[in-house]
C-alpha cells in the first residue's frame, strides 16, 4: 500500500511539474519597447473573398512611419500619401490597439515580435466571407 501510494505522490509530482514547467505562452509585450521612431521596412498582405485568395504586398515596404510617444500617443505617418494621423495606443499582452484621434475607431494588431532594433506587426480584417490580412516589419530608427 505505502508503495502505491508513493508512486501515486510521484506520478502527481510530475504531471505538475509537467505543465507548469515550461510555458512559451508568454506572448505579452513590454509596452516600453514600443517607444520611439519605426520605420516600415517589409510588407506581406493579402486578401480573401469567396474561397480565393489575392495576394497585395510581399517585398520591400518603406512608405510608413510610426513614432511611439510615452504619453500614450502616437503619430503614423504614410510616406506615399505625405500624410499623417495621431493616434492613441495601448498594450495588452500582444496586441496592439490603435485609436484614432478624429473618427475615433479603434484598430487591434497583433506584435508578432519586437526586440531592441526590430518588430513585426500583423493587422487581420474580416467582414463576411472577406479577409484582409497584412504583416509589416519594422525596423527601429530612434
Amino acid at each position: 500500500m505505502k508503495k502505491n501510494y508513493l508512486f501515486l505522490v510521484a506520478l502527481l509530482l510530475f504531471s505538475v511539474i509537467g505543465f507548469t514547467g515550461c510555458s512559451d505562452d508568454d506572448d505579452s509585450v513590454d509596452a516600453s519597447a514600443l517607444l520611439g521612431e519605426w520605420q516600415s521596412t517589409y510588407e506581406y498582405a493579402y486578401e480573401t473573398e469567396g474561397g480565393e485568395m489575392y495576394p497585395l504586398e510581399d517585398g520591400p515596404y518603406t512608405d510608413e512611419v510610426w513614432t511611439f510617444y510615452e504619453d500614450g500617443t502616437m503619430y503614423w505617418y504614410d510616406n506615399s500619401d505625405n500624410d499623417g494621423v495621431y493616434c492613441d495606443w495601448s498594450v495588452s499582452g500582444n496586441k496592439l490597439y490603435l485609436t484614432d484621434q478624429e473618427d475615433h475607431v479603434t484598430d487591434e494588431y497583433v506584435i508578432e515580435s519586437i526586440n531592441g532594433s526590430e518588430m513585426v506587426m500583423s493587422y487581420t480584417e474580416r467582414d463576411g466571407d472577406y479577409m484582409l490580412y497584412d504583416r509589416i516589419t519594422f525596423r527601429k530608427v530612434e
